[in-house]
């Protein structure tokens, strides 16, 4: 780990900047006092993924919001809007359902769907 006093630390500060790019811990000083440590930054398994699939071709990252595949992901079955929707109709043709003081449910089949 390297030592720098604050005073060469302001100096300097780009040529430290840089050992910690590089991987080294930068410990400073002041008046002979530890008061800091400049380090590199730890990414994570997760970032380290992202990464990876960036650099292989898989994602892509321009700097900006992250965006999603230009592929559309391939589903089996229905979509979660189509069950959704079909779930309300459902609903519509067996009859709202009505909550009591008690909280008992109770079909109201003699009402008709909206």
């Amino acid at each position: 780990m390297t030592e720098v006093g604050i005073e060469t630390l302001k100096e300097r500060l780009s040529d430290y900047l840089k050992l910690a790019q590089e991987g080294e811990r930068v410990l400073i000083t002041d008046q002979g006092r530890s008061i800091a440590v400049l380090s590199p930054i730890e990414e994570s398994e997760a970032e380290r993924r992202a990464w990876e699939l960036v650099e292989t071709g898989v994602a892509s990252w321009s700097g900006g919001k992250p965006q999603g595949s230009r592929q559309k992901p391939k589903t089996r079955g229905k979509s979660a809007s189509e069950i959704v929707l079909e779930d309300r109709e459902i609903l519509d043709w067996v009859g709202r359902v009505d909550y009591y003081d008690d909280y008992e449910p109770k079909r109201l089949r003699d009402r008709k769907p909206r």
